[in-house]
């Protein structure tokens, strides 16, 4: 474990000392998310621009499972899916947010959604540009353990 902090350790010295090398310049992404970053010690050398925007997301879903947590408490059968189209601005901030697609149909979760992606931060896109993502969540109640049920019933 120590070793493997040392080499990432020694990476990231390399990295500061000469830049990033060709090779680890992130590759052309799927039309959807095709966008550079500047280099930023909080990246890894060698991700891809789809795992960065993937992983950022991640770290934020507990706040979409709250919006979707709260309806569906109202409605426990409310599950579909929803894209929503954001824009980064050159400071990484979300500038822009909307639902473009929804087969969830519940506004209330969209738009506590798109409230809580205006909030988050993302790298800053190359050349002071903008970058327009469009991520689907996908939401659908977690289904009852029936060994949990069944082991309560004994007790």
């Amino acid at each position: 474990m120590i070793g493997a902090a040392l080499v990432a350790s020694a990476l990231a010295s390399a990295v500061v000392a000469w830049g990033v090398p060709p090779s680890f310049l992130p590759r052309p992404e799927p039309s959807h998310i095709s966008w550079g970053f500047e280099p930023d010690a909080a990246l890894a050398p060698g991700s891809r621009v789809e795992e960065i925007v993937r992983s950022i997301i991640r770290r934020h879903m507990d706040e979409v499972n709250w919006c979707y947590e709260q309806e569906l408490s109202r409605k426990p059968k409310l599950a579909g899916r929803f894209n929503v189209q954001f824009t980064v601005a050159a400071s990484g901030q979300v500038s822009a947010a909307s639902v473009q697609r929804s087969t969830i149909a519940n506004t209330r979760v969209e738009s506590c959604t798109v409230e809580a992606v205006r909030r988050w931060q993302f790298p800053k896109p190359l050349n002071g540009g903008h970058v327009i993502i469009s991520y689907p969540f996908v939401l659908t109640p977690r289904p009852i353990n029936a060994d949990a049920g069944a082991t309560a019933a004994k007790k």
